[in-house]
C-alpha cells in the first residue's frame, strides 16, 4: 500500500471514529449486557420466572386458553419451557407501538397452569436495553439512523484493516503491544491489538447489526422475496370456530419432523392465518441454530420451512449470528469478550485523538 494511501486511510478511520464513538460506545455496552439479558431478566424479576416444580403438566393449548380468558389482547407469540426457559411467556400486543408490538407478556406455571403474573414491557430495563441497543432509543427513525451509523462502523473497520496491514516481516508484533511502550503509543498499541485478534467477529457483529437494520433492503439485494417467515409474527386474533388441529396436535406433529430438537416457540394459528408455526432448537449440539415447522391448523400437515439457500439461511439466522446465541452459551461468552474489545476501541480510539490534538494544539 502506498504512503498517501495509507494516510487517507487514517485519517478516514479518525473521522469515521469522531463521527461514530459515543453511539458505537452504547450500541457496544448494551450489546454486551443483552447477551445475556435473559439472565438478567430473571435476576430482575425472579418471581416470574420460578416454575412450581419440575414437571411440566401444563399443555400449550391449555397456556393459551387460559391467557385469553385472562386478557383480550392478542397473542402474538409464546416461548415454551425447554432447557434453558422454566416457564412458559405469552407475548400479547395490538401490533403497534414501541417494543416490536409487543405490551405484554404473561407467565404461566408449566406444572400448575397458573398464571405467575403480567407485566408491560415498556418499562422493563431490558426492553429498554434492547431499544436503546437497536434504535438508541429514538422512536421514529432510530433504527435506520442506526443503520447508517453501522455503515460508518463497517468504513472504519475497512479503512482500520488497510491502515493495520503489516509487512509480511511484520505479522507477529503487529498482534502484539510493544515493550515498554508507553502513553499514546501504548494506548495505540493496545488499540491495535483489540482489533487485529477478534477483527473477524466485530466484523461479523457490526454486518448483521447493519443487515438487521435494513431488513427489506438486505433481502432485495440478496435476492429474496419480501417478507419470509418472520421471527414474532403478527397479532393472531383467534378463529370464530376452533380449528380441527389444536396446539399440542400440532406441536406433536411437528416434533415427528424434528428428532432431537426441543420446542422453544410457537405462534398460534388464528382467523386469518390457518396454521401454527412451531419453532425448534437442537438439543446437545454446538450448532444451536432455530428451524421452523408449520403446521395446517385445518389437516394437521406439516412441513419443515428450511432455508433453500446460503442467503436464505443468512436472513434466518443473523440475528442468533449477531448475539452468539447460535453458539449456546460458547457463542455469547464469544461475542461478548468481542463486545469489551468494541467498547476499550471506542475509549482507546477517542483517547488516541485527543491525546494528539492536545499535543498538536501545544505544538502550536
Amino acid at each position: 500500500m502506498t504512503t498517501s494511501l495509507r494516510r487517507w486511510c487514517r485519517r478516514l478511520h479518525y473521522w469515521f471514529g469522531i463521527a461514530i464513538a459515543v453511539p458505537f460506545f452504547i450500541i457496544a455496552v448494551t450489546g454486551c449486557i443483552l447477551g445475556f439479558g435473559h439472565e438478567l431478566d430473571e435476576a430482575l424479576w425472579p418471581q416470574l420466572f420460578h416454575a412450581s416444580g419440575p414437571e411440566r403438566v401444563a399443555t400449550a393449548q391449555q397456556v393459551l386458553d387460559t391467557v385469553r380468558a385472562d386478557s383480550p389482547l392478542p397473542i402474538m407469540s409464546v416461548q415454551t419451557p425447554n432447557s434453558e426457559l422454566a416457564v412458559w411467556i405469552v407475548s400479547q400486543g395490538n401490533g403497534k407501538g414501541p417494543g416490536m408490538g409487543i405490551q405484554q407478556e404473561t407467565f404461566v406455571d408449566p406444572q400448575s397452569g397458573a398464571i405467575l403474573g403480567k407485566r408491560s414491557t415498556y418499562p422493563t430495563l431490558v426492553r429498554f436495553l434492547h431499544r436503546l441497543h437497536d434504535s438508541l432509543a429514538i422512536d421514529d427513525g432510530g433504527r435506520t439512523l442506526e443503520g447508517y451509523l453501522g455503515l460508518m462502523l463497517v468504513g472504519m473497520i475497512v479503512t482500520g484493516l488497510l491502515v493495520w496491514l503489516p509487512p509480511p516481516q511484520g505479522w507477529r508484533r503487529s498482534f502484539l503491544p510493544r515493550s515498554g511502550a508507553r502513553g499514546t503509543r501504548w494506548l495505540l498499541d493496545w488499540h491495535v491489538a483489540a482489533f487485529a485478534w477478534p477483527f473477524l467477529l466485530i466484523l461479523l457483529v457490526t454486518v448483521t447489526g447493519v443487515t438487521m437494520e435494513f431488513p427489506q433492503t438486505t433481502r432485495s439485494v440478496l435476492g429474496l422475496t419480501q417478507g419470509g417467515m418472520g421471527g414474532m409474527g403478527g397479532p393472531v386474533l383467534p378463529p370464530e370456530a376452533p380449528y380441527a388441529v389444536d396446539a399440542d396436535q400440532a406441536i406433536a406433529r411437528a416434533k415427528e419432523l424434528m428428532p432431537g430438537h426441543e420446542v422453544i416457540g410457537l405462534v398460534p394459528a388464528g382467523h386469518d392465518r390457518a396454521n401454527w408455526r412451531v419453532t425448534f432448537r437442537e438439543e446437545n449440539s454446538l450448532w444451536r441454530g432455530r428451524k421452523q415447522v408449520m403446521v395446517d391448523a385445518r389437516e394437521g400437515m406439516a412441513h419443515s420451512h428450511a432455508p433453500q439457500s446460503l442467503s436464505a439461511f443468512y436472513v434466518a439466522e443473523q440475528h442468533g449470528l449477531h448475539g452468539g446465541a447460535d453458539f449456546g452459551l460458547t457463542g455469547r461468552l464469544i461475542i461478548f469478550v468481542s463486545g469489551l474489545c468494541q467498547i476499550f476501541l471506542a475509549v482507546s480510539g477517542l483517547l488516541v485523538w485527543l491525546r494528539r490534538r492536545r499535543r498538536s494544539a501545544f505544538s502550536n
